[in-house]
C-alpha cells in the first residue's frame, strides 16, 4: 500500500488528523490509552515508521502523551492548536482542523463612525459596512466577529456575505480582492451581559479582545475588526523574534513578523 495521498502528502499526516479528530470529538477520551504501535500498523495497513511520524506529531502538538513502557495516552489537557501567519480567516483554521465550524450573522448594517473611518483613510462622511457575527467551533460559541468596511470598495457586500462562505473568500471571490495583511493588538477583559450571553460563558471568564487592520494586495486598509474570544477556549503564543534579537517594542519599525498561535481547549 502506498503510504501517501493524493498529491504527494504523506499518509502519516492522514492518520495524524484522524486520531486527533477521534479525541476532539470524544471518540477517545482524554488519559484513555491508544492501540499499540503494532495494532496501528493492522489498522492503517502501513509500517511503523508511518505511524511513528503521526505519533511524535500528535506528541510534538501536545495531543498525546507517550509513556515509556505504558505507551500513548490522549493528552487530558489537549488543545487543538494553529500556527496563524498574516489574516488566515477562521473558517480556514476550523477546515484545516477537521472541525466542524459555523457563521451566525447577528447584524449587517450601513453605518458611519468618525474613528473607524479615520483608521480606513476615508471621508468620516461616506458609508461603512458593519457587519457582525458569532463564530462557532464543532457547535460551541467561540468568539464574536464585528467587522467594519468601506461601502465604496464593496457594492452589495450585505446581500453577499452569507452564513455559508467566509468573508475574505467572498471578497476574493465577488470583489476580486485578497486580504495580503493584517496589524493585531491583543487585550484581556472580562465580558459584558451581551458577550456573556452570546458566548454562553459566565462573568468572570476571560475573553481577549483582538482589534486588527487588515489590508489588501494593494497595500489599502479594506477591514477594521474587533473579535471577542472566549479566554477559557483560546490560548494566545506569540513569538519575539525580531531578526535574530529579542525586542519588547512590537510597535517599531526593526520588526518584521509576529508570528501568532492559537489554541483551543
Amino acid at each position: 500500500m502506498s503510504e501517501t495521498i493524493g498529491v504527494m502528502k504523506p499518509l502519516y499526516q492522514k492518520i495524524y488528523s484522524e486520531i486527533k479528530q477521534t479525541i476532539i470529538n470524544g471518540n477517545l477520551s482524554q488519559s484513555e490509552r491508544l492501540p499499540s504501535e503494532n495494532e496501528l500498523c493492522r489498522i492503517y495497513n502501513v509500517s511503523r515508521i508511518t505511524i511513528r511520524k503521526a505519533l511524535d506529531l500528535l506528541t510534538e502538538e501536545g495531543w498525546v502523551v507517550k509513556i515509556q513502557g505504558k505507551g500513548s495516552f490522549a493528552n487530558p489537557n489537549a488543545k487543538v492548536r494553529s500556527k496563524v501567519v498574516g489574516p488566515s480567516s477562521f473558517s480556514d483554521f476550523a477546515s484545516a482542523q477537521g472541525s466542524t465550524h459555523k457563521s451566525i450573522i447577528l447584524k449587517r448594517e450601513i453605518v458611519l463612525d468618525k474613528n473607524i473611518s479615520e483608521k480606513l483613510g476615508v471621508n468620516q462622511s461616506e458609508d461603512l459596512l458593519f457587519i457582525k457575527r458569532v463564530l462557532t467551533l464543532n457547535d460551541e460559541p467561540l468568539m464574536i466577529d464585528q467587522a467594519w468596511l468601506p461601502a465604496k470598495f464593496f457594492p452589495n457586500l450585505l446581500t453577499e456575505v452569507s452564513e455559508k462562505m467566509s468573508l475574505y473568500k467572498t471578497l476574493a471571490t465577488r470583489y476580486n480582492t485578497l486580504v495580503e495583511h493584517s496589524h493585531k493588538e491583543l487585550n484581556v477583559s472580562l465580558p459584558n451581559n451581551e458577550q456573556q450571553e452570546l458566548l454562553h460563558i459566565t462573568a468572570t471568564t476571560p475573553i481577549f479582545i483582538v482589534n486588527k487592520v487588515a489590508a489588501n494586495q494593494s497595500d489599502i486598509p479594506i477591514e477594521i475588526s474587533e473579535m471577542i474570544v472566549r479566554g477559557d477556549k483560546m490560548t494566545y503564543l506569540i513569538s519575539d523574534a525580531v531578526k535574530g534579537q529579542f525586542n519588547p517594542d512590537y510597535s517599531c519599525s526593526e520588526v518584521n513578523k509576529l508570528d501568532y498561535f492559537y489554541s483551543v481547549n
